[in-house]
């Protein structure tokens, strides 16, 4: 559980504007110190966000270079959560093409939201799907909680074929007729 910084401005103002206004029998000081410490107090009475459950589903696993993912990223809250912050990381070398990688959020109880990303992947390689980094907090802002969530599921992106034969060159070639050549050479004509 961390605490935003704001929390401990709040609680030092409102301490002070009490401390001064006890000390120079000041009600509008204490009223003052008062006005920042009640929302710090309910905020921290609150009970800390609980973050979605989140499952990532790739339209295709292998794909040819240059071509897209559809990821849908389903995230299904079993409480309210006030505000949650959502960023989805695509690798270095991939190109998100549709979707917002940052997110501001406010999922009710047992709703089950949908996201939609393109990435393109122009490089042949084998790369994850990205990472999910989830930040909940509490409709004040007094107490969040995080979770990094790197899904298990890898891309794999194949290079066309005209790349490949530029790569790797035979050594040497046979010539034949037909479709397939012969298993064993032998007298006659084989069709």
């Amino acid at each position: 559980m961390k605490h935003e910084p704001r929390v401990v401005g709040y609680t030092v103002l409102g301490a002070l504007g009490l401390l001064v206004g006890l000390a120079a029998s000041e009600p509008a000081a204490v009223a003052f110190g008062a006005a920042f410490l009640l929302p710090i107090v309910y905020g921290l009475a609150a009970p800390r966000p609980v973050l979605p459950d989140s499952d990532i589903a790739l339209s295709h696993e292998r794909v040819l270079e240059g071509d897209a993912v559809e990821v849908r990223l389903k995230l299904a809250a079993s409480a309210t959560v006030d505000w949650l912050e959502l960023e989805f990381r695509v690798p270095a070398r991939a190109r998100m093409l549709e979707g917002e990688q940052r997110l501001v959020l406010r999922l009710a109880a047992s709703e089950v939201r949908t996201l939609r990303y393109r990435i393109q992947y122009p490089r042949w390689g084998v790369y994850p799907v990205g990472a999910l980094r989830l930040l909940g907090a509490h409709r004040l802002l007094t107490v969040r909680s995080s979770a990094e969530r790197d899904p298990a599921r890898l891309v794999r992106v194949y290079p066309h074929l005209a790349r490949l034969r530029r790569l790797v060159k035979p050594l040497a070639t046979r010539p034949a007729s037909g479709s397939r050549p012969t298993g064993a050479s032998g007298e006659g004509i084989e069709f």
